[in-house]
């Protein structure tokens, strides 16, 4: 698998197919990282006070579904790249394991995510072209921490790495989100039918489960796009850097 990674750019058919056979070889650790992850951030949204009803006191309830948000789904972003690559060089890394590796990570991640949002804000604020020329420039700045523990030099990394290949990452990853995009839409409107038919039936534990299962299903699609994503990266990477000989130890 490394050496097809490494020939050539591959097209968004190859990643597809490269991502759904490593997510099926993975499904166990993805089950384990969506209990993990998504449902404990599915079961603090259920205490979440409605949009009709807001209630100030609750404010503190908000306060922990972001702050779980964004560190259990940096977590998640930064376990399934590491995951992935040892899995397509024929080694195993448990869910578990993929996580402990990434708590070192997580600081870093967040400032470096931080100082990404900025540059390509001021980019946006500036002129929408100048925006999408940046945040495609630094789209590799996450996987190079998550991969290639980059830390503050995961910027320069992307850079490196999309240079002279603008248009084939801008292509690639615009094709690949409005592939997503579809499946994502798709899929609540499947929510949104289910929730519609049990609200009616009037059946409030149900509804609740279902919440949860959606939650999990939204989970689940989420790690098949960041793997994806990962063979994408890993093909940019091994194509102007040769692929690891050895994987370091965890």
């Amino acid at each position: 698998m490394p050496e097809k990674l490494k020939n050539s750019l591959l097209d968004i058919g190859d990643y597809i197919s490269i991502g759904g056979s490593e997510y099926t070889k993975n499904f166990k650790n993805f089950v384990i990282l969506t209990l993990l992850i998504n449902l404990p951030i599915a079961i603090v949204g259920l205490f979440l006070p409605s949009e009709e009803q807001p209630n100030p006191e609750n404010s503190w309830i908000i306060l922990i579904f972001i702050l779980l948000s964004i560190i259990l789904g940096t977590l998640a972003a930064l376990a399934v790249p590491k995951m992935i690559e040892r899995s397509i060089q024929g080694q195993t890394l448990s869910a578990t394991t993929a996580l402990q590796n990434a708590t070192p990570k997580l600081f870093i991640a967040l400032v470096v995510s931080i100082i990404t949002a900025i540059i390509v804000g001021i980019g946006f604020i500036l002129l929408l072209i100048p925006g999408i020329w940046l945040g495609v420039l630094l789209s590799f700045t996450f996987s190079a921490i998550a991969v290639r523990n980059c830390g503050l030099n995961a910027l320069s990394y992307s850079r490196s790495l999309v240079k002279n290949r603008w248009w084939a990452v801008f292509g690639r990853s615009l094709l690949l989100g409005l592939c997503f995009a579809v499946v994502y839409i798709l899929l609540a409107i499947a929510v949104g039918l289910i929730s519609a038919f049990i609200s009616l039936s009037g059946f409030e534990s149900i509804s609740i489960l279902t919440q949860l299962i959606s939650n999990c299903c939204f989970g689940l699609i989420n790690y098949y796009a960041a793997t994806v994503y990962t063979v994408m990266f890993l093909n940019f990477d091994y194509t102007r850097n040769s692929p690891p000989t050895s994987v370091e130890p965890i």
